[in-house]
């Protein structure tokens, strides 16, 4: 079965916008800076989603870290739905919950994994800290950290961003993998 153009083009509007929103979670969750180009489109880009969200989605502790969690995983929600409907299936609700659960933590780990690799690129290529380095540190230090501990020296040689990679990909076809299996058993 063919997808329409036109639900092709939305579906990949809305998936952008997932990006975006779980993007946005993951920043206001590690207190990253906003005040670069890349903060601040992510920003701008769910800043009306995300108050309407607050009208309706308590604070938790007295940070906003409710809503930008709420949007990611309804964007993810509907980018699943519509790649559903766009194949032709019937909607099972479980089903659908399931690959929305999914999506969301695969986009978070897409995420960290573009990080990761800028972390490495930008420690070659950039000798001194930029706005967007510093994002990155922000982002990565968390899984890096820990792993950098444990790990034996190797001299100059950093071996923590090949173990973090290994470590989300792990966790990409273990966790997204079998939500996933179970989700689309659903739809079967």
């Amino acid at each position: 079965m063919t997808i329409p153009i036109s639900l092709s083009l939305l579906e990949t509007a809305v998936k952008l916008f997932a990006i975006m929103a779980v993007a946005r979670a993951l920043l206001q969750y590690l207190d990253a800076d906003f005040h670069n180009f890349i903060s601040q489109f992510i920003y701008r880009v769910t800043i009306l989603p995300i108050k309407i969200l607050r009208i309706f989605v308590p604070r938790i502790g007295g940070q906003d870290l409710a809503s930008p969690l709420v949007l990611a995983v309804l964007a993810a929600g509907c980018e699943r739905y519509l790649f559903i409907v766009g194949t032709g299936n019937e909607i099972n609700v479980s089903g659908l919950v399931l690959l929305t659960i999914a999506r969301t933590i695969e986009f978070g780990i897409g995420l960290m994994v573009v990080a990761v690799l800028a972390l490495v690129v930008l420690s070659w290529v950039s000798k001194r800290i930029t706005d967007v380095y510093r994002l990155v540190l922000t982002l990565t230090e968390p899984l890096i950290l820990p792993v950098r501990r444990r790990l034996p020296s190797f001299g100059t040689l950093d071996f923590s961003p090949i173990v973090v990679l290994l470590l989300l990909e792990l966790t990409e076809w273990l966790v997204v993998g079998s939500l996933e299996a179970a989700g689309s058993r659903m739809f079967l």
